[in-house]
This record gives structure tokens, sequence and C-alpha cells, in this order.
């Protein structure tokens, strides 16, 4: 079978019949080329097709609808509303918490990157512990330079030690490139997805920091690590010690810090204002 081409999209959004999808299943399992085409068309699929747009908090709801209003005589209030400076700052008051709910919506965006993902850690552990039994997967060092190309964090190597030695797509359908680093005796092998990590689920994980890096950590043998950033989640599975995953998790993308109300409203102002500058 030639290369998808034209119908990666329509492969990825299973839209091709029976008969094709079998005979692209079968090219993308032997093909870097489609493989890495595929995984980046899910790439632009998760971000394009995000949910709607984020409901501003009900705090900030609450706080437009308990706006103080006072009724006095009619006359009174008669001659308030024909006021020029009463009306002024009406307008500014009303442009004022429009600005503030359009900010919140825009500071949301970087949470709509992509869906959550629920990592499926314990296959990932037992991958750790099982190695490969094949090389169905494998990628060429010219493929991961292309996927690297195109937003994945493919590295040669993480800290001053860990060397990139293998690189496969653990599950290809649903995207999860696995990474391989050893320094010949210890390991850290280095799960990436596109998506954003749903932590409602991340039982037995506590929120830690390794290094500069502020992450979801379970111990024990081995060590298990996961964030998201920039539209993916990212899951270090290894036996190095503290000291070396710190330095290792240095080298990739920082995790995403979750934000209140203000945060996002002052990421939007910041986003808004750029968008006004020529």
């Amino acid at each position: 079978m030639a290369h998808l081409d034209r119908d990666v999209a329509a492969y990825v959004d299973g839209q091709l019949s029976p008969v094709a999808t079998a005979a692209a299943d079968a090219h993308v399992a032997v093909c870097p080329r489609c493989s890495a085409a595929c995984a980046q068309q899910r790439l632009v699929k998760s971000r394009v097709s995000v949910g709607g747009v984020p409901a501003p908090p009900a705090t900030l709801l609450a706080s437009l609808s308990s706006l103080p209003v006072t009724v006095g005589e009619e006359t009174r209030l008669e001659r308030l509303r024909r006021s020029p400076m009463i009306g002024a700052g009406a307008a500014l008051m009303g442009a004022s918490l429009l600005v503030a709910v359009l900010a919140f919506v825009a500071g949301s965006a970087e949470d709509r990157l992509a869906d959550p993902v629920d990592p499926a850690f314990a296959s990932y552990v037992d991958d750790f512990h099982y190695g490969y039994g094949t090389t169905e997967g494998t990628m060429t060092m010219a493929s991961l330079t292309e996927l690297r190309d195109q937003g994945w964090s493919c590295l040669e190597s993480l800290g001053a030690d860990l060397r990139l030695v293998d690189g496969r797509w653990l599950d290809r359908a649903a995207g999860v490139v696995s990474l391989t680093y050893t320094d010949g005796r210890e390991r850290l092998r280095l799960y990436e997805k596109v998506g954003t990590l749903d932590e409602a689920d991340l039982v037995g994980f506590e929120r830690g920091t390794v290094g500069d890096r502020t992450v979801w950590i379970r111990a024990g043998e081995p060590t298990v690590a996961t964030w998201d950033a920039r539209g993916k989640v990212f899951v270090a599975v290894t036996d190095v010690d503290v000291s070396r995953l710190a330095a290792a998790l240095a080298r990739l993308p920082e995790p995403r810090e979750p934000r209140g109300t203000a945060g996002r409203m002052s990421d939007g102002l910041e986003r808004m204002t750029s968008w006004a500058t020529p």
C-alpha cells in the first residue's frame, strides 16, 4: 500500500471503509512516516476539537448579580437616570465586567488544548519490568527526529548520563510513544500521549516537588511520576534515584500549573493585550 498522504485525516477520524481501514492499519504498523503523520493529526485534532467555551466561575457571576441597586423615590431615580455622570459610570462598570469575563475565557484556553486522559499506569509499569518482547513498533532515529520536530519530546539524553536507546509506539491506536533512557545499569522509561492529565483518577499519587518541578509522584519500585504540559501527558517510570530523576525532568516540558480564577484572568488579559498589539 502507498503512503496515506491525503487519507491521514480520514483514517484518524475512522472515515475509511473497513477494507481501506484494514489496509491502512497494516501499512501504519510498518511505516514510520505514516505513523508520525497520524500522531501529528491526532495532536492537531485534539487542539481544534476542544470543548465548548468555559463558563465563567460562579463567584464571578454571583458578583455581577449582587451589584447593589438602590431604589428611592421615582423622581429621584429619574434624575439619576438622566445624570451624564451616572450613565458614564454605569457604562464603564459594564465594560469592565465584560472585559473580566472575556479575560477569564481567553485565559482558560490553555486548559482546553486537549481532552483529559487517564494514563494506563499499570501497563506502563508492566512494560518497564518486562521490557519489549518483539521489535514491533520500533522507530528509527530519523523517525524520532521527525516526532521531535512535530512537538514530541524525543530527546537524545536526559540528565547527565541517561541516553536514549529505544523509541517505539507502545500503543499505536492510542498514540502512546515509549522512550527508553539508560546508563547501562538503571533506566528511565518515558511515556508520552496527547491529552491533559485527568487528576481525578490519580489513585495512590501525591503532588510533590522533584528538583524544580512539581509533579504527581507514586513512590515504590519503580517510581512513577506524571504531569501534563503543552497538550501532552508525560509518565516517567524509573529506578533511578531522586536526584537523577530531577535532572531528567529538568530537560522535559515544564508541568502546567493549576490556575485559579485570578490566574486565568491575568493570563487572559495578557493574551488579549497581545491580540491588540500590531
